[in-house]
């Protein structure tokens, strides 16, 4: 078995390219083509694969970038609201201190005010008047319920306090024994002035401060003065602090020092200085009271809030700020994707469509045309392009004949169009240069857009043009068989006539002479022919009845067809509404009277009207025939109504009514609310069109309200005119 050989190359590949048959100009430029349109297509492609990718990459970006700004952003302004409110609480503090401080000073002001009046008493009385300082203390306690002592001490000894009964164990105490509070009495007898020393351990327990005021009394007949002693105002600290700051934030606990600034290094008796902690940088203010320098410092307990109310909401609201952002550009994402997709398929959708489509901007410039409607407009394919002006477009089809009907006036066929494209009313239809017939329907859009569609109609518009024809024809027919019957039925009517009025004929008198005059006739053939004569005027009486009927009827078929040619004219003239109802109703009472009907005529409108007095009689003619043909009981009214510029003519019934789904129709052409009607009544269903058409002839309105089985009511409502009515009365 040979195993298959792998084929070899051509010995002379030129040999080939030769061979092959040669491409000719045309072919060429078809296959550049063809290529070209092949590359453009391919690079479109790619540019909109890499406008996706594009597109992808970037919102990823956008959304990395706004996941983290936001939390950034948010982080720097909480830290910047946690410094505004750190900085906040600070001033707040500071102020309320300042506060603090100047009360403080007033309370150890108005104690030293009550040892210089002690003083001055001592100085008066020589003795220690207990009642008038009892009064002075308790004043002092009044005002002042942080103190918790006056103590005087003659020689350094205390001898007595106020009040005696919380006080009673520091009488007898001799300031030297106390060594804590010793340098605080040395320096104001040195001074010669009151100081204030503390914080300081109290006796009664407790941290306080004390006001040492020396007492210095004179001596007689020696200038110097003698020290007399100390006056010591002690007051707690607690109750002096507390009282100052409380004030400062609610809820909010602090702590306060206050010394002298010469005694920054207090000794462990004092417990309030050793409080401060690393974030209790105090708030410190300095002050002069009783001849010294004095320092209060103070600071929340838990240290200086770290965070601001806000921060955190701050914060927690930039991250949801982000997480939103991150959402919203994911809606938007999918928004824009599906937006996309949707644009397609509508791209798509529209190419594919059988109908011409075609899509104009605000300014009335073309955005996009479809394949079908460039089909239609062939002669300006090459203008079709975004941008162009609708008006641009319209005038180059004229131009270029791509509009049968514009040809001859061209002007008024482009103004025309335009202003139909301006405000679009509806669909119409035109014809093309193919000779193809297109409808076409424009709208606005509710953002100003134009859009118009394109339909091929030249299936329809020729199945009409048939029909219409075909219509014509039959109308043509139908006048000329009514003008046919129409003189042969008038004939009828003349000579039955004279079967229903026979005493009136020569003929008939010559027998009755005859039968008169002789004597050989009996009564008998007598009475015969007499009954035979009566017959004869009965039957003839019901030929010209019938007679006229079916001549009113084809009169109402020449009418119609009048009107379908639209060749029914009318004769206008000066008419007296009176005359022409006083007219109609005196003819058709009897009418009404012999099916025992009930016949109202009301009337005292004395005006004219301009009209047809021969149509504007048939329309009434028509209404009252109609309303006594279709009321078995009780009665047809006929009024007439004067109104500003206008007469109403009224005719009501009291029949059966129309049912409320044909007043609608009641008007159109050979429509009756039941065939059966028809066939008791007669009719072809002609009458109430006809009294329309005239009714509009005449500038007039006709309208119809109706309930079954209580009865109708027509009004004719017809334009008056100025001039007086007239009578012969007044001719």
């Amino acid at each position: 078995m040979m195993a298959k050989q792998m084929p070899q190359p051509h010995p002379n590949v030129s040999s080939i390219e030769t061979e092959l048959p040669e491409v000719g100009p045309e072919e060429m430029n078809q296959l550049n083509e063809a290529q070209t349109a092949g590359r453009r297509a391919m690079v479109v492609r790619l540019l909109e694969s890499a406008k996706g990718v594009l597109w992808a990459k970037l919102f990823l970006i956008a959304a990395a970038l706004v996941v983290i700004t936001f939390p950034l952003l948010g982080l720097t302004a909480m830290n910047r609201s946690d410094a505004i409110y750190l900085a906040s609480e600070r001033n707040q503090l500071e102020k309320y201190l300042y506060q603090a401080t100047n009360q403080i000073r007033l309370s150890f002001f108005e104690a030293e005010l009550v040892a210089g009046k002690i003083e001055g008493l001592l100085t008066a009385s020589g003795e220690t008047p207990d009642l008038l300082i009892q009064k002075d203390v308790e004043a002092l306690l009044a005002s002042n319920p942080n103190v918790l002592a006056v103590a005087l001490a003659p020689d350094l000894t205390v001898t007595q306090t106020f009040p005696l009964s919380a006080n009673q164990g520091t009488v007898g105490l001799k300031y030297w024994e106390v060594h804590r509070q010793l340098p605080g009495v040395a320096r104001a007898y040195r001074q010669g002035s009151p100081v204030v020393v503390g914080p300081i351990s109290l006796v009664q327990g407790g941290i306080g401060y004390i006001l040492r005021y020396p007492v210095f009394l004179p001596q007689d007949g020696l200038s110097a003065e003698r020290f007399w002693g100390i006056i010591s105002v002690v007051i707690k600290a607690d109750g002096l602090i507390n009282n100052n700051t409380a004030t400062f934030d609610q809820g909010e606990e602090l702590v306060f020092t206050l010394y002298e600034v010469r005694q920054r290094a207090m000794t462990s008796e004092s417990e309030i200085d050793g409080h401060w902690q690393g974030s209790e940088v105090p708030i410190s203010v300095e002050f002069p009271m009783a001849g010294a320098k004095w320092r209060a410092s103070a600071a929340p307990i838990g240290g200086w809030p770290k965070r601001s109310p806000q921060g955190y909401v701050i914060l927690t609201t930039s991250i949801l700020l982000a997480m939103g952002a991150a959402a919203s550009l994911l809606i938007v994402h999918s928004v824009s994707e599906k937006h996309a997709k949707h644009h397609a398929l509508l791209q798509e959708s529209i190419s594919c469509m059988n109908e011409g489509f075609a899509a104009f901007d605000q300014n009335n410039c073309l955005v996009m045309a479809n394949h079908k409607f460039r089909e239609y407009y062939p002669n300006i394919v090459d203008k079709l392009v975004p941008g162009v002006p609708f008006a641009v477009l319209v005038r180059a089809g004229v131009q270029r004949s791509q509009f049968p009907e514009a040809i001859g006036n061209e002007k008024e066929w482009v103004a025309s169009r335009i202003s139909a494209f301006m405000n679009p009313q509806g669909s119409f239809i035109h014809q093309i240069s193919d000779g193809r017939w297109v409808k076409v329907t424009e709208a606005k859009t509710p953002y100003g857009y134009t859009v118009g569609i394109r339909t091929d109609v030249t299936a329809e518009k020729r199945a009409m043009d048939a029909a219409e024809a075909a219509d014509l024809e039959k109308t043509n027919f139908i006048s000329n068989v009514s003008h046919e019957l129409r003189t042969p039925l008038t004939v009828i009517v003349g000579r039955a006539s004279f079967f229903q009025h026979q005493d009136k004929l020569p003929a008939a008198a010559r027998l009755d002479n005859l039968l008169q005059g002789s004597a050989d006739i009996s009564d008998e053939v007598k009475n015969a022919v007499e009954a035979y004569k009566g017959y004869v005027a009965d039957q003839g009486s019901k030929i010209v009845h019938a007679s006229k009927h079916m001549l009113r009827l084809v009169e109402d078929l020449l009418d119609w067809t009048t009107a379908e040619r639209g060749t029914m004219h009318i004769q206008k003239e000066i008419v007296s509404l009176a005359d022409l109802t006083d007219a109609v109703a005196e003819e058709l009472r009897p009418l009404a009277q012999a099916k025992d009907l009930d016949f109202r005529y009301s009337s005292n409108v004395q005006v004219n009207i301009f009209g047809d007095q021969a149509r504007l009689r048939q329309i009434l003619y028509n209404l009252m025939s109609n309303s006594i043909k279709f009321t078995e009981h009780g009665h047809v009214e006929l009024g007439v109504v004067e109104r500003p510029d206008e007469v109403v003519i009224s005719i009501s019934d009291t029949g059966c009514g129309i049912p409320e789904a044909y007043l609608d129709r009641i008007f159109e052409r050979f429509q009756q609310v039941d065939a059966s009607v028809t066939r008791q009544k007669g009719g072809f269903g002609l009458g109430l069109a006809i009294a329309k058409q005239l009714a509009e002839l005449h500038d007039g309105e006709l309208t119809v309200t109706s309930r079954v089985g209580i009865g109708s009511c027509f009004q004719l409502k017809l334009p008056v005119i100025s001039e007086k009515p007239l009578h012969p009365e007044m001719a």
